[in-house]
């Protein structure tokens, strides 16, 4: 029977850092574009949302 705990932990820790992973795509996601918005590309597309 310990096998399978052991297999049922490694289950859980790829779980939990599927969700770190998760919280950290959506952290950048939303606090990236401050610094991507300086750039042109980005830039025309703030002013006209703006005006």
């Amino acid at each position: 029977m310990h096998p399978y705990y052991i297999i049922r932990a490694l289950g859980g820790l790829l779980f939990v850092v599927g969700m770190v992973l998760m919280i950290y795509n959506c952290w950048k996601t939303v606090h990236g574009c401050a610094r991507a918005c300086d750039s042109c590309a980005c830039k025309g597309k703030t002013e006209a949302s703006h005006a």
